[in-house]
């Protein structure tokens, strides 16, 4: 447990989160832990960020996911191998690992830095072993990208974008080259850029693997 805490530390402060910030709920200050249980799932989540909490704690997927309950009832098999574009938090990356069985496996991709380090600290506190997490983009070609992460809601920022946003810079890469991966299941929650993403999934496509976009 000390070897976790001293881990969480150095995350907190290496994405510019402070053990103790403002109160912005009563009661209630974040960074913090939560047992949540969510479609008949029990685990622990690490709420980070106000982004988080607004989602995570006091929003919509406090209890209930309809998206992820269809998931799990009509799209996800046991064994399936996800390649889930966009983890935020890793909220529905700890589901659908549950709900793909120990012979089933994840490579997840989040290419805003602050929300990786979020979800790789709620993979670890679940003890997961069938998700790789990467800080990485998805498009139709691989190149660096220039991204706002103003919010952890981020978005590729065009050329003429103003200098004021929040910037920073993240390796995209071709869904093309996780081929050998063998990806029975696209989860694609990417703010609008899912045709960029598909482009760069030509070969997986012609594998006709189960697509959901969210």
């Amino acid at each position: 447990m000390r070897v976790f805490a001293r881990y969480l530390k150095k995350v907190l402060n290496s994405i510019g989160l402070d053990l103790i910030r403002l109160q912005s709920q009563p009661g209630r200050f974040f960074p913090y832990f939560l047992t949540k249980e969510v479609e008949g799932e029990r685990f622990r989540f690490f709420i980070g960020d106000s982004d988080g909490q607004d989602w995570y704690d006091n929003g919509p997927l406090s209890r209930f996911w309809p998206e992820m309950r269809f998931m799990r009832d009509s799209v996800l098999s046991d064994g399936d191998a996800v390649l889930e574009v966009g983890a935020h938090h890793g909220f529905a990356t700890i589901l659908m690992s549950k709900w793909i069985g120990p012979n089933g496996k994840i490579i997840s991709l989040e290419p805003n830095l602050a929300n990786f380090e979020i979800a790789k600290i709620n993979v670890q506190a679940n003890e997961i072993p069938n998700v790789d997490l990467r800080n990485l983009a998805a498009g139709e070609m691989d190149s660096e990208l220039e991204m706002d992460v103003s919010s952890s809601n981020s978005h590729v920022l065009p050329p003429t974008a103003s200098s004021s946003r929040l910037r920073s810079k993240v390796h995209c890469v071709k869904l093309d080259s996780f081929l050998d991966f063998g990806p029975t299941l696209l989860k694609i929650d990417v703010e609008g850029f899912e045709k960029s993403v598909l482009d760069g999934a030509v070969e997986i496509l012609k594998t006709r693997p189960k697509l959901l976009p969210l």
